[in-house]
């Protein structure tokens, strides 16, 4: 039997061409358009793994529009589409930077997002700089730290300031070098407001009661004032004191010993940022006015 064009009949051999045909397109490209002859119709036969049929298929995922991202953003997961749950599995994986756990195989200076770092860490970090070492030891909270600087005057001020990151008066007392050790004691004192570690700990107490004095802005505390000498000079501790916490340079004028009233008025005046207050001295006002100028700079 020949095919017959014309006779208004699909059959084989004029397909897609004759119009005895139908046209047969479904407009979707993941069909094969095609006419069953043995059911006189048309025939759309999908094209398996077809980027555009909406179906993520093997071999299609990620580059397919058929398929999610399955992208959580997050670096520590293993990213895929699984086809026979059709959904998208983010699998953890271990060891991995970034994920908060510091495991095993990791150490601070391969992941610091994970891991904490230890002293040695923070050390090297530092190189021989003294200054970033005493910060460590100030952070670990690691007296041991300080024997490890280089200059031995780095190491008392290491010494010092765990003694006030601690407001330990006792590793004060260790510290070999006289001043670095009296201002050591002198800031755990006043950050503790305790005038007590003054007399305990100090030959000379009285500049470490009136610095407690100040910061509490607490005159009254200006009475624990004790006699340094044998010249009776206690009173005009207490007047300097009070001066300075209530910032009333007039009792200045009232001090017996010359010499303390000096400093009352240079100390009030470096306070204030007032040079005039520097005329009440008796000697050196061009000095103590250099000094306000200095600190105003």
């Amino acid at each position: 039997k020949v095919p017959c064009e014309g006779n208004g009949i699909c059959e084989p051999g004029e397909f897609p061409n004759s119009t005895d045909c139908p046209e047969c397109k479904d407009e979707n490209e993941c069909t094969i358009d095609d006419f069953d002859f043995n059911l006189s119709n048309c025939s759309f036969i999908p094209i398996i793994n077809c980027d555009g049929n909406g179906i993520c298929e093997p071999g299609e995922f990620p580059n397919s529009t058929d398929c999610p991202s399955c992208d959580d953003n997050y670096t520590c997961t293993n990213d895929y589409y699984d086809f026979f749950n059709m959904s998208c599995v983010n699998e953890p994986f271990f060891p991995c930077c970034g994920n908060n756990i510091c495991e095993s195989e990791e150490n601070y200076s391969e992941c610091s997002v994970d891991c904490v770092a230890s002293t040695e860490d923070l050390l090297r970090e530092c190189g021989s700089d003294d200054n970033c070492k005493i910060g460590v030891a100030k952070e670990q909270n690691d007296l041991g730290v300080c024997n490890k600087l280089l200059l031995q005057e780095n190491v008392w001020e290491c010494q010092k300031a765990v003694a006030i990151q601690n407001r330990n008066v006792g590793i004060c007392l260790f510290i070999e070098d006289n001043d670095v050790r009296e201002s050591c004691v002198i800031e755990v004192a006043a950050l503790s407001l305790n005038y007590d570690m003054c007399k305990q700990n100090l030959e000379f107490p009285n500049h470490c009661i009136e610095e407690i004095a100040l910061r509490a802005k607490n005159k009254e505390i200006c009475d624990q004032m004790i006699e340094e000498s044998v010249y009776n000079e206690r009173p005009a501790w207490v007047k300097k004191c009070v001066a300075k916490v209530t910032k009333d340079y007039s009792l200045c004028r009232t001090i017996e010993f010359n010499w303390i009233k000096n400093f009352c008025f240079q100390e009030i005046a470096i306070m204030l940022g007032d040079d005039t207050i520097c005329e009440g001295k008796t000697t050196n006002v061009d000095y103590c006015k250099e000094l306000v100028a200095s600190r105003l700079k």
